[in-house]
């Protein structure tokens, strides 16, 4: 018997609020083994009338099949069926629900209300301002949805209840060309009678002192816009709007950034503002803004939300007598606090994701500090800030005489995209390493991939050129990732450029140039060499781990954009002693400002900006720039030949080789030494295919010996990490991979891990080799990237498909492990490889879902392809 299980709508179960080009997945189960889909039939109806039938189409694909029908109306709710037959001529029918948010802008009714209090942001004290409308309902309701945005963040309520407990709306996007709209189901907080729609809204990215985004027209008011359309019995409808009649005041939080902290003052609470029985006289009369209709977009993906709740682990009294809570786990999240102080008292709440040597209090990010404080009525209480959060471990105490830990709790909050893997080892060193690398993960996909939740909390481009493949792994990150891509693709200057972050705020504009002239650039230097390839790299790895072509179509250009911008840079700017022919240098990208590696650890011993820094950075434009210009564009080729376009498959195909052929005559020598003798270079290389096969066993023997000569250590920075474990171990040295994954030695994973790391560092050199903790982020995933290769060496789960509809089950552990198990939940269904050694003979668990094939290599060499259906396995260990 074969069944339709999981149907979705844009990655979610009966979405609201969605776009208007939808795609729809289904997972088969089956009781039948090599179960494949043969056909597929697609209806969407609204009501009963049909805007959308497929068809029969004969194939196999389940996964973002792309809506083709009429044009869908704005908030309109349709229902969509699909019917499956299989290769053992089962058939299965099953539906569901999606509904439409507002999808033009001759829809909305609603107008851009803006608060006339605090317009301009300033330095200090930065209120949130509370918006309310009361209106009238005559009848019942059947059916109520909110449409809602605003400039700031917001929380949105309904006599007095919030929707749902999503934050930090309306996300972090390039608010000039994108502003994402919210959709709620306010059905049940809706009664006959009075009623009061509430907003309160912050600064959030909008005005921010280091986020705001200044662009023509852009207004530093604090507004917001929202549209609610109510069904009654008899299917009529009633609009009601955000318009002149809203009221605006202020309430008990007094202060609030993104970074530094909220502050509240509950003697100030307006209490029930948000309910019909609140007397509004004394607020004053919105004002109307005049904003436009034509950025906004339904929001794609999940929201942020709270994701988990931690108790406090222990209270620690320090040597210098501070009350410190420890949560046992660095993460991103604020702290909810039950208080109950004396009238006027003020308790604080400062936050830090480390203690110093001694055991105190230590702000680890400098210029910023993340403080909460919150200001006693008399009457107890329930804390939490709204609009912040901080990255943290560690909360310092003051203001409240006795503290105890059930009083307090942290709130986690990340972006709420589903985890779609599991792995566990019988190393816990490693195990714990593939949970730091999670828990940044978790910490930083939060709106936008940033690269830290405390210091910056940006979008930065390269952290996720390199991690993009681990990420995919382990969360299906489509929505935020799509969002986030439709950033970059925005702040793109016109000659093809990346910035290095996405959104661009005005800080960081000049940030980048200081930056980079600092690095050996110029002013006009924006983009580098793998930071601007995330428009290239991170499309292509959504579209190899998902299967869906529609985020390549919608990058396309960008991508291409940011290939030729490298190829007029590689022709028009070369090396005052460039050693290649004119015709052949002009093909080697290896002038202007590059980061370089980023981060080597024997560089970054005296500080992320040393001397050691920025002439690693200049070196890194012969090793680093011309290998990212040759995997761009060969990932340009192959995205054009997926997509049809012929000649630009066949351009950007012929473009790639030549510049194969440049880096090697430029920086190849004839023993298979490369001209840069360092261990990056070796592993970029190699990960790339730019050594001549004839002499790859060379390149990696000379890696090899300078790991033996850094006493086995890694000596790589951001870029070359990703590749470093594959070089060996696919080039004969497993063995040397493993020492690598299990030195304890600074620099290395476990040296973090030894050390009671819970999360990534950001730099290998977090601490000095006194024990002296570093002013440094202990919360980027960038060099978590190593968990890919633990998934598929040790897991031992390989795409060898899009989508994983082939892929490889094959773990290669070496003696040290003793068993492994490792689940993907893919786009067709769940992938289990489970094994372990013993007594000589290595045992295997594989289970393969429908309609994937899939290989199962033994170590000993043996190979079984299979279909759908669950396989046990054994061998002698060689």
């Amino acid at each position: 018997m074969m069944k339709l299980i999981k149907l979705q709508c844009q990655n979610r179960s009966m979405p609201i609020g969605i776009g208007a080009q939808p795609y729809f997945s289904w997972v088969l189960e089956s009781d039948d083994s090599e179960v494949i889909q043969v056909t597929y039939h697609i209806v969407v109806k609204e009501a009963q009338a049909v805007v959308w039938d497929s068809g029969l189409v004969h194939s196999p694909k389940s996964a973002y099949v792309e809506y083709a029908g009429e044009a869908l109306k704005s908030c309109t709710s349709y229902t969509w069926q699909v019917t499956v037959q299989d290769n053992h001529q089962n058939t299965s029918t099953e539906a569901s629900v999606f509904e439409t948010g507002i999808l033009s802008p001759r829809d909305w009714k609603a107008r851009w209300v803006i608060s006339p209090l605090y317009k301009k942001p300033v330095k200090k004290v930065k209120p949130a301002v509370q918006f309310r409308k009361a209106f009238q309902l005559e009848r019942r309701v059947i059916r109520a949805r909110v449409y809602a945005t605003c400039h700031g963040i917001y929380r949105l309520s309904v006599n007095g209840a919030r929707p749902d407990d999503r934050e930090m709306a309306p996300e972090f996007t390039v608010y000039e060309k994108s502003l994402c709209v919210q959709a709620y189901d306010v059905t049940s907080l809706l009664q006959t009678g009075d009623n009061v729609l509430g907003m309160e809204v912050a600064d959030g990215w909008y005005r921010g002192g280091t986020t705001k985004q200044t662009y023509p027209g852009w207004d530093p008011s604090l507004a917001c816009l929202w549209q609610l359309v109510v069904t009654y019995e008899d299917d009529t409808q009633e609009i009601i709007c955000s318009d002149a009649d809203i009221k605006v005041g202020t309430g008990a939080i007094t202060s609030s950034d993104l970074f530094h902290g909220e502050s509240y003052d509950d003697n100030l609470a307006q209490k029930g503002w948000d309910t019909p029985d609140f007397n509004a006289s004394s607020w004053q009369q919105a004002e109307l803004g005049s904003f436009g209709y034509e950025a906004l977009i339904p929001q794609e993906g999940e929201p942020v939300r709270p994701v988990l709740i931690l108790p406090v682990k222990k209270i620690i009294t320090t040597p210098k007598g501070e009350t410190v809570l420890d949560f046992g786990q660095n993460m991103a999240g604020r702290l909810r606090a039950a208080i109950n102080l004396p009238k006027g008292a003020t308790a604080t709440f400062e936050h830090s994701e480390t203690l110093d040597k001694e055991g105190n209090y230590f702000n680890n990010i400098q210029g910023i500090n993340q403080k909460d404080s919150f200001t006693s009525s008399g009457r107890p209480a329930l804390f939490e800030p709204a609009f912040t959060f901080h990255g943290f471990r560690y909360v310092r105490v003051t203001g409240i005489p006795q503290v105890h830990k059930e009083d307090f709790t942290a709130v986690v909050l990340s972006t709420d995209e589903a985890w779609i893997s599991t792995f566990e080892c019988s190393d816990a060193r490693i195990n714990r390493l593939v949970e730091n690398t999670r828990w940044s993960q978790r910490s930083n996909m939060l709106s936008v991939p940033t690269d830290c939740p405390q210091r910056e909390k940006m979008g930065w481009t390269g952290d996720m050129t390199v991690y993009a493949r681990t990420a995919f792994m382990n969360q299906n990150l489509t929505g935020l990732v799509t969002r986030w891509l439709e950033s970059v693709a925005y702040v793109q200057l016109p000659d093809g450029q990346v910035p290095n972050v996405a959104p661009w705020p005005d800080f960081y504009k000049m940030v980048s140039k200081l930056t980079n002239v600092l690095l050996g650039g110029s002013f006009k230097d924006i983009g580098s060499s793998g930071w601007g390839d995330a428009s290239a790299a991170v499309p292509w790895e959504l579209y190899v781990a998902t299967g869906n072509t529609a985020i390549l179509r919608k990058q396309y250009e960008s991508m291409k954009a940011w290939v030729e911008y490298m190829r007029r840079q590689a022709a028009a700017k070369r090396p005052k002693k460039g050693a290649l022919p004119e015709d052949m240098e002009q093909y080697l990208w290896d002038t202007g400002f590059h980061f370089g590696e980023w981060l080597i650890p024997s560089a970054t011993k005296h500080g992320s900006m040393s001397a050691a820094v920025r002439k690693s950075a200049k070196a890194g434009r012969y090793y680093i720039a011309p290998v990212y210009f040759y995997t761009s564009c060969r990932t340009l080729a192959d995205t054009a030949h997926i997509l049809g376009k012929v000649e630009d498959a066949k351009a950007y195909g012929e473009l790639a080789v030549k510049i194969k052929a440049a880096y090697q005559a430029s920086m190849v020598l004839p023993d298979g030494r490369l001209k840069i003798d360092v261990q990056g270079a070796y592993a970029l290389a190699l990960g790339a295919g730019l050594i001549p096969e004839h002499l790859r066993k060379k390149a990696a023997a000379r890696l090899a010996k300078l790991i033996h000569q850094n006493d086995d250590r890694l000596d790589t920075g951001f870029l070359p990490t990703p590749f470093l474990l594959d070089a060996l171990s696919d080039n004969g040295y497993a063995s040397l991979a493993y020492t690598l994954l299990r030195q304890d030695q600074r620099p290395s994973w476990m040296f973090e891990v030894e050390k009671g790391a819970t999360t990534i560092w950001e730099n290998w050199n977090c601490e000095d080799a006194k024990g002296n903790v570093q002013t440094i982020s202990m919360n980027h995933y960038a060099f978590g990237c190593v968990a890919d290769w633990i998934y598929r060496k040790i897991g031992g789960i390989v795409r060898t498909g899009v989508g994983y509809s082939e892929f490889r089950i094959q773990p290669q552990p070496d003696s040290g492990l003793a068993w492994g198990k490792q689940s993907y939940n893919s786009p067709n269904g769940r992938i289990v490889s489970e094994w372990r050694q013993e007594n000589g003979r290595f045992y295997l668990h594989a289970e393969i879902p429908c309609n994937t094939r899939a290989v199962i290599i033994l170590p000993d060499g043996q190979t079984y392809p299979v279909g759908s259906g669950a396989y046990d396995y054994s061998c002698d260990i060689l």
